[in-house]
């Protein structure tokens, strides 16, 4: 099972993409958002592999990096994200750029150490910030948000986001009885995810870098 950074409500718009880029009635270069993941990985892969369909297993919530923008400590946050995207940045220019090839890439950015360095900025430097505020309260509701503790509900956003993928991830297995998945998801979701999910005896995680030829980026 091949899953994807897309809404389960978004599945059926998917399968008809998917059964037209089968089809060789789909280009991505002349649809939106085609330069992304979805079309130049998930598609591409899954008809190589000859799945018959991708599962959209996303949750989308007013989550962003840069949604925390002041309170005591905020330079402790905000230091640790330049450095975050400092880092990831530059691995993406790199390949932007023709410097390094789509492997290459993957391969850096699943690196232990760049996905615990995610995982720290966004589930763990957070909760220094006391006393602030978000940039954006758009599809929150203000009232329940304690900016006392504004760091720790940053945390909160971003780890019930990805608790409802994770549920997504379940239901979907369960119902198409999948043996092996390949999750394709934004970087930033990879360590909290794999945290939950190595917790459920059911599942075993399996480094995507073992089946990728390792390269420095």
């Amino acid at each position: 099972m091949i899953m994807i950074e897309r809404e389960p409500k978004t599945q059926a718009t998917h399968d008809s993409l998917y059964q037209l880029y089968l089809n060789g009635e789909l280009n991505p270069e002349e649809v939106e958002n085609g330069a992304g993941e979805v079309y130049q990985l998930a598609f591409k892969l899954a008809k190589s592999l000859g799945q018959e369909k991708l599962h959209c297993v996303d949750y989308n919530e007013s989550t962003s990096q840069g949604l925390l923008s002041s309170g005591d400590n905020i330079e402790v946050f905000q230091n640790g994200l330049q450095h975050f995207q400092q880092t990831t940045r530059g691995a993406t220019s790199k390949f932007m750029e023709g410097q390094t090839t789509f492997m290459e890439f993957l391969y850096f950015m699943n690196k232990p150490e760049i996905v615990q360095l995610s995982h720290q900025q966004f589930y763990n430097l957070p909760a220094y910030v006391q006393n602030g505020s978000f940039k954006s309260y758009e599809g929150l509701n203000r009232s329940t948000i304690d900016t006392t503790q504004i760091g720790a509900e940053f945390i909160a956003l971003f780890y019930e986001r990805n608790l409802k993928i994770y549920s997504n991830i379940l239901n979907a297995q369960v119902k198409h009885k999948g043996k092996r998945i390949l999750l394709i998801m934004g970087q930033t979701h990879i360590g909290v995810l794999q945290n939950i999910i190595k917790n459920n005896p059911n599942y075993e995680i399996v480094s995507t870098n073992l089946y990728l030829k390792e390269k420095e980026v």
